[in-house]
């Protein structure tokens, strides 16, 4: 089977819940959610059923606002991110051959400008070259890389702009 990659844009909506909200810099979204959801702590439905409830909102805001706010608005990041990938003729096209597909579609993104001291400037080019990674297997999306952004990207702007859209990595196996 060969691996298939494509640079898209999914709704905010339509983007699956995480497996978890855990890893060595994020312990204490990863605390919050234990306590909060138990043993299903990795299910993605019990996330998505939790995630606009009061405490889990607050777990996001109170872990997740501070560790990316640092880099800018995630809303704007995300916005230029895709802006910038979309422009790239490999947006949208289903690239064979597993992590080629990194070489490939950053070798089309625009120059990078210079050395930028603004951490946004530098987040921005970052979301258009490496967005959260999904994986499509048996008609559903998961999260492979990302959970954290998209989690708090989606709890800044769903409600508000469902339609919002998210540039996203989809990886899925295929003849």
């Amino acid at each position: 089977m060969q691996i298939y990659t494509k640079y898209a844009s999914l709704r905010v909506v339509d983007l699956p819940y995480p497996e978890g909200l855990g890893k060595e810099e994020h312990k204490g979204i990863q605390a919050a959610v234990k306590n909060l959801l138990g043993a299903d702590e990795l299910d993605p439905e019990v996330h998505e059923a939790h995630f606009w409830t009061g405490p889990y909102q607050a777990a996001v805001a109170e872990h997740l606002a501070p560790f990316f706010a640092e880099d800018g608005d995630i809303v704007d990041i995300a916005r230029w991110g895709l802006e910038i990938a979309e422009a790239n003729p490999a947006f949208g096209v289903a690239i064979p051959g597993g992590e080629a597909h990194v070489g490939i579609f950053a070798a089309n993104l625009p120059p990078q400008r210079g050395y930028s001291s603004n951490k946004s400037e530098w987040q921005k080019r970052k979301w258009a070259g490496q967005p959260p990674r999904l994986f499509f297997k048996d008609g559903h999306l998961t999260i492979l890389d990302g959970r954290h952004r998209l989690s708090y990207l989606r709890s800044k702007v769903q409600k508000s702009d469902p339609d919002f859209p998210v540039l996203v990595r989809i990886q899925w196996e295929g003849p």
